[in-house]
């Protein structure tokens, strides 16, 4: 049994109100270094820092000041392009439009095939960051709106 979070959270920006495309995109020892990272990449991970915590009330409080940041982060984008898997997750929760890309070792999209895909309508797996798929869209994707996109271009994982 699965169980969904509602895509209202209270952590994201109405969707008339949000901005266009999000590229959120690896940038620390597993990046893909041969990649042409868009200059507007923001690799929202590496904003959140982990102090040593001197109890369990502010390792909750750490927690959840974390997961608010990560949520408020892709819920600002209509659409956010991202090889992070909890960044993927993270946009279903809060009906972001997602495209989700493997690094190198096919975790990514292990899971997506077996969590996300068939279960959040606004995912897309969009195969390996290597390729940079948003660099190659098909035209009509690049003209719809983000529910509008999936249908048009979603992609089941290669095995």
């Amino acid at each position: 049994m699965r169980a969904h979070a509602q895509s209202n959270l209270s952590c994201s920006t109405p969707p008339g109100a949000r901005k266009g495309r999000g590229f959120m995109l690896r940038a620390d020892s597993e990046s893909d270094k041969a990649l042409h990272v868009p200059v507007e990449n923001r690799d929202v991970s590496l904003e959140l820092v982990v102090d040593a915590m001197d109890s369990a009330a502010a390792y909750k409080e750490h927690v959840r000041n974390a997961a608010h940041h990560i949520l408020e982060a892709v819920g600002n984008y209509s659409e956010v392009w991202t090889d992070r898997l909890h960044l993927c997750i993270a946009a279903c929760l809060v009906g972001t439009e997602v495209f989700c890309m493997d690094v190198t070792y096919g975790k990514n999209r292990e899971v997506f095939s077996f969590s996300v895909q068939g279960s959040y309508p606004s995912a897309t797996w969009a195969g390996s960051v290597a390729e940079e798929p948003w660099n190659h869209m098909p035209a009509q994707l690049q003209a719809c709106g983000p529910k509008e996109s999936s249908a048009n271009w979603r992609t089941a994982p290669s095995r």
